[in-house]
């Protein structure tokens, strides 16, 4: 393996997300959410991974974590996932 490739490696690392990311206001959003189809219930799940997607590309700016080392997501994240439309 050559320098460069053991630094990416050493860099990729320091940026790994031990667990999946807490979307702590999912259950708000649940609660607003129509699930009345399948469809709709499947919507929200990719909604959720993607408010988890959007915080782990930018933990790096936040920091904030659990004790278990999962990212947070905040509310920013959901904004720009919305706004994706």
């Amino acid at each position: 393996m050559s320098c460069n490739a053991r630094e990416r490696t050493r860099k990729g690392e320091r940026y790994h997300v031990g667990a999946l990311p807490v979307v702590p206001f999912a259950p708000a959003l649940a609660a607003a959410y129509p699930a009345g189809s399948v469809r709709a219930r499947r919507d929200f799940a990719q909604l959720l991974a993607l408010i988890g997607a959007h915080a782990i590309l930018c933990h790096a700016r936040r920091g904030k974590r659990t004790e278990a080392g999962a990212v947070v997501a905040a509310p920013e994240d959901y904004a720009a996932v919305v706004s994706i439309r």
